[in-house]
């Protein structure tokens, strides 16, 4: 495993998932609209199709990224809270070793890597599940 979009591992404990799933869930769960937003971020949809000034269009596709944007973000901070309470364990693979760690949860949540679903063990980075 040296690609951090590998899959799980089948050796990982059974429900696990990765983060980018995870993320993708809870986003589709706590937005009852995800699917009218996606198609609004391409700005050639049918949904475009009413306006017809340009600038408007600009507008409108800006506001459904925005839109997008702070959907996603609450779901990153609803996995952050249920992380941060010990709801879920946030697990890792060793590159080299291909042993499972479980990652400190009030050590990963607040970084960088929180958000990206990955965080560097043995010196690689890794895709996180939980």
């Amino acid at each position: 495993m040296n690609d951090i979009d590998d899959p799980i591992p089948v050796s990982t404990p059974e429900g696990a998932i990765s983060y980018r799933d995870a993320l993708d869930v809870v986003y589709r769960a706590l937005t009852s609209d995800w699917q009218n937003i996606e198609e609004r971020l391409n700005p050639s949809s049918l949904s475009y199709d009413v306006i017809d000034d340009r600038d408007d269009k600009d507008r409108a596709n800006r506001e459904a990224w925005r839109i997008y944007d702070e959907a996603r973000r609450r779901a990153n901070e609803w996995l952050g809270e249920r992380i941060a309470h010990g709801a879920l364990a946030q697990l890792i693979i060793g590159p080299d070793s291909g042993h499972v760690f479980q990652l400190d949860r009030d050590a990963w949540a607040p970084t960088p890597f929180f958000e990206t679903g990955t965080s560097i063990i043995e010196g690689k980075p890794r895709s996180v599940f939980f």
